[in-house]
């Protein structure tokens, strides 16, 4: 990040870590709370090419891909938005 940002980013990068392990322990449901990344701004879900991949993959619910389907969001969702039950046979 010091390379990307300068070192007056660098204060961030305990804090990161503390995403890191909240994320361990809360899942995907921790991206409600925290949802932009403290050194970028970015959003978790959208990613930022340079330095991470979208989080949508992971959480697609936690980021809203049933609600709003974008390019970050997996394939399975959109085909989940047509669909009336779910992957397990349950309506929606």
């Amino acid at each position: 990040i010091i390379a990307y940002y300068g070192s007056d980013r660098f204060e961030f990068a305990n804090y990161t870590t503390g995403v890191v392990d909240n994320m361990k322990r809360y899942g995907c449901s921790y991206l409600k709370t925290l949802p932009h990344d403290p050194v970028t701004s970015s959003l978790w879900c959208n990613g930022l090419e340079d330095l991470f991949s979208p989080l949508s993959y992971l959480c697609p619910e936690s980021c809203g891909c049933r609600e709003t389907l974008s390019h970050k969001c997996p394939l399975s969702c959109a085909l989940n938005t047509t669909n009336t039950t779910n992957s397990y046979g349950y309506s929606r």
